[in-house]
């Protein structure tokens, strides 16, 4: 069997901020070469990255980065029995109805498949997009049953018509032992771009992305991830993430890792073996063939300790991001953010002591979220920055669908745009404008949301996570 991945080219509102190293995909391509079977794989936004054209949607103005949908289709091998996109984003839905219906003028007979959050979170759309099949959640093993030519009516987490009606198989079988699966593919994807272009910003080092664990045990209400990998947190073991560190460094030249997981500090034992083994690899290097790591997607305060920090130390971590999201109890309280502020603050004087960059998100706009509570926010922002958090990155709530705040959002009206599938969600940061504030309640309207977005911005800078890796 053979599959051809598609990731499509990607929207934003100015340049390019940021990219994917497509570690789904990456794990999926890998599964299933090793299982016998033939993939080829299109990045189309990498491989277009200067093609710009700006489009006109129903509510913003817009940039499209990547291929064009025409030649994209046209770098379809002819052999391929699948074609499989991945719609990593909400507002993937615009793009996906047009590349799907460009693939299918080139090839009517070949299925489509759909995976990602987007068609995760609303599998009915996605099919109505033109998709032939959806995959909710993980992809792997969704995709090694297809390739065997089980039913597709027998696999968990495939969503398509059959005469008219729609088969829903539920979510897809969440992968349990992640040391069972092989790494991420490093032939297939365009591995030499990722690495020098970092999806956080760092284009000096040679950087790779890594997921050492999957899921998460809590449930905030604004978090998107639970669709797609679940609540039940799994993770590699060590020595599997510890293998994956050596092939990148010995055969890849990598310098700078950074951890995408969203709960990477959970279990502490595992992360200090991690650690322990990063600084093996570091010992007798010194300067850029030195490996340095970051944790840009937020790390559990409540179990860090000051040994623990010391260790991150001393393994050479020079960034972390904390997820604070208000410093208000009560907006904590309405996003179901189980979040002790006084470990925050404890916790940002323990990466100031001992010389870590440290980056708080703090969102703003989220249901709830008065001017008095706003002030408290503003408040607890400064009392960090004077314990010596490096960076402060505020976001404007967005209500992404499959998540408790989009349906709150919509139960009481405070969607701006209920049309969801034609809205742009991956806001430009450092140029947002209110076309991109999704949420009006009550208590604030869309000039306030965009009059603190500008206070925090004004305030604190809000310029992200500050590497200076070396």
């Amino acid at each position: 069997m053979k599959f051809c991945f598609i990731n499509p080219p990607w929207f934003f509102k100015e340049e390019i901020e940021f990219i994917s190293h497509n570690l789904g995909l990456g794990y999926i391509i890998s599964l299933l070469e090793a299982n016998g079977h033939e993939v080829q794989f299109i990045d189309a936004l990498a491989e277009g990255i200067d093609n710009k054209v700006c489009v006109d949607t129903k509510y913003q103005k817009v940039n499209r980065y990547g291929l064009s949908y025409k030649e994209i289709s046209e770098k379809i091998e002819s052999d391929a029995d699948y074609i499989g996109i991945t719609g990593p984003f909400t507002d993937s839905a615009m793009i996906l109805r047009e590349l799907i219906s460009v693939i299918k003028e080139k090839c009517p007979e070949k299925p489509v498949i759909a995976g990602g959050v987007y068609p995760s979170t609303l599998p009915r759309r996605a099919l109505d997009l033109g998709a032939d099949i959806v995959v909710r959640g993980e992809g792997e093993l969704a995709m090694l049953h297809l390739a065997r030519g089980d039913k597709p009516e027998d696999i968990k987490g495939l969503v398509f018509y059959r005469d008219g009606q729609i088969v829903n198989n539920g979510t897809a079988e969440l992968i349990k032992d992640l040391d069972a699966i092989p790494l991420p593919s490093y032939s297939k994807r365009p591995v030499d771009f990722y690495f020098s272009w970092s999806p956080r910003g760092d284009r000096e080092n040679q950087t790779a992305s890594m997921i050492t664990s999957r899921g998460c045990p809590f449930s905030c209400s604004f978090c998107s991830i639970h669709p797609v990998y679940g609540q039940n947190w799994r993770a590699r073991t060590p020595e599997n993430v510890l293998g994956e560190i050596k092939l990148l460094v010995e055969e890849y030249g990598i310098n700078h890792i950074e951890f995408e997981d969203d709960n990477f500090t959970l279990q502490p034992e595992r992360v200090e073996a991690i650690l322990n083994g990063i600084i093996e690899i570091n010992r007798g290097k010194s300067g850029s063939d030195r490996l340095v790591w970051s944790a840009p997607n937020g790390i559990r305060l409540d179990t860090l300790t000051e040994s623990l920090v010391l260790k991150m130390k001393e393994s050479s971590c020079k960034a972390v991001c904390i997820a604070v999201e208000s410093g208000d109890p009560d907006i904590l309280k309405r996003m179901n953010k189980r979040l002790d502020l006084s470990k925050a603050e404890e916790v940002v004087k323990l990466f100031t002591k001992h010389g870590i960059n440290s980056n708080a998100f703090f969102i703003i706009g989220y249901p709830g979220e008065n001017e008095a509570r706003f002030l408290n926010s503003v408040a607890f922002a400064k009392k960090l920055k004077k314990q010596g958090l490096t960076s402060i990155s505020p976001l404007v709530a967005t209500p992404y669908p499959g998540t408790p705040l989009f349906s709150e959002c919509q139960e009481k009206g405070y969607l701006r745009y209920p049309d969801v599938e034609n809205v742009l969600y991956l806001a430009q940061y450092s140029s947002y404008n209110s076309d991109f504030v999704q949420i009006e309640t009550p208590d604030f309207s869309v000039n306030d949301v965009m009059r603190r977005y500008k206070y925090f911005q004004d305030e604190f800078g809000g310029d992200g996570i500050k590497y200076n890796v070396y």
